[in-house]
């Protein structure tokens, strides 16, 4: 069975990743390829629509902080953070997850990172463009 996309990670400078969630496309085999591309391109579209920087602050710069330096030995900082230059999947996957998807790693920190499945598909892409562009190994202030 075909699976929908259903989340964007956009690139700061270079392009949209696109990211499947793996739920079950309903629509697969009912539309043609033009209207599945319609589809996609008006998603990337509502996700440029969205503030990136709006977003962080609302959900992220509390623990992160505005300058992305994070708080020591509570929330970790973000600059220059191998996630924002690595795999989006993971990327995507702890913005959804919080702590929880990085149990694979002990953390030295004392706080957990909270899910925020509550974001929108666009929201974690703004964000995610945001951060990569703003917080990541070259651009670190």
């Amino acid at each position: 069975m075909m699976r929908r996309w259903s989340a964007l990670l956009a690139c700061g400078g270079c392009g949209v990743w696109v990211v499947a969630c793996g739920r079950p496309d309903p629509t697969a085999g009912k539309r043609s390829a033009a209207e599945a591309q319609e589809a996609s391109a008006n998603t990337i579209v509502a996700a440029s629509a969205v503030d990136g920087l709006a977003v962080y602050r609302e959900h992220c710069a509390v623990c992160h902080m505005d300058d992305g330096h994070g708080v020591p030995n509570m929330q970790p900082g973000i600059v220059g953070s191998s996630f924002l230059e690595g795999d989006p999947v993971r990327l995507y996957a702890v913005i959804r997850a919080g702590s929880a998807a990085l149990r694979d790693r002990p953390s030295e920190y004392g706080n957990e990172m909270p899910p925020f499945g509550m974001l929108s598909e666009e929201e974690v892409a703004a964000v995610t463009s945001y951060i990569r562009e703003r917080f990541g190994r070259d651009r670190g202030s």
